[in-house]
């Protein structure tokens, strides 16, 4: 319910869902019971199918706990992998870019006299974004704008860098290789982008 509440959305964003992710993960590995609050479910259907597999997977992290640890190594690096491969990509793309006009950089400028960043047009990107994490820019497809449109795009890119954006996925790209075994988070990971953009409109 909550991840699905606008307010919720809104007023605490990726930060607060992903401290209760970390939360989860940890009760999920460490689990604390109490012993008033421990029973077993009597169920004839559903206890047999979670008991059988559970005591294979017991038996064999016992016996072959290197094995595992192996796999999960394997995992993290995958996709420590995989991500610095989609950044590098990702990269590359960028690089293929042309300064704007002057008259759009003033409009940057007047938001923010101090902002490091710079604005460029680049062919291969088909919608407005930031990249860059230590020296971030703002990227424009190549199309034609009117001057009220670019003011709300340069805005929102703007906002983006704000509230360090980037930097939350990124820490989010790592918390993620680090749980891949955990199905929430690949909830998570889908909803992130759309997340920092709702709250980015909002702010």
């Amino acid at each position: 319910k909550i991840r699905r509440s606008t307010w919720f959305l809104l007023k605490y964003g990726v930060s607060s869902r992903l401290l209760l992710t970390i939360c989860c993960t940890i009760r999920m590995i460490i689990p604390l019971e109490f012993p008033n609050h421990q029973f077993i479910l009597k169920d004839r259907f559903l206890l047999p199918l979670i008991q059988g597999p559970y005591q294979r997977y017991l038996r064999f992290a016992a016996h072959r706990p290197t094995i595992l640890f192996i796999c999960f190594i394997i995992s993290i690096l995958y996709l420590s992998l995989y991500f610095s491969f989609y950044l590098s990509i990702f990269g590359r793309i960028i690089r293929n870019r042309v300064p704007v006009e002057n008259e759009i950089s003033a409009i940057l400028h007047c938001l923010d006299s101090e902002c490091p960043m710079n604005i460029y047009i680049s062919p291969d990107i088909t919608v407005p974004l930031t990249a860059g994490i230590l020296n971030p820019n703002i990227y424009l497809p190549d199309q034609t704008y009117k001057e009220n449109e670019l003011r709300f795009i340069i805005l929102h890119e703007y906002i983006h860098w704000r509230r360090r954006d980037n930097w939350k996925k990124i820490f989010y790209y790592l918390f993620h290789a680090l749980i891949w075994w955990n199905p929430g988070s690949y909830i998570l990971h889908n909803e992130v982008n759309q997340i920092l953009e709702l709250q980015c409109d909002q702010t």
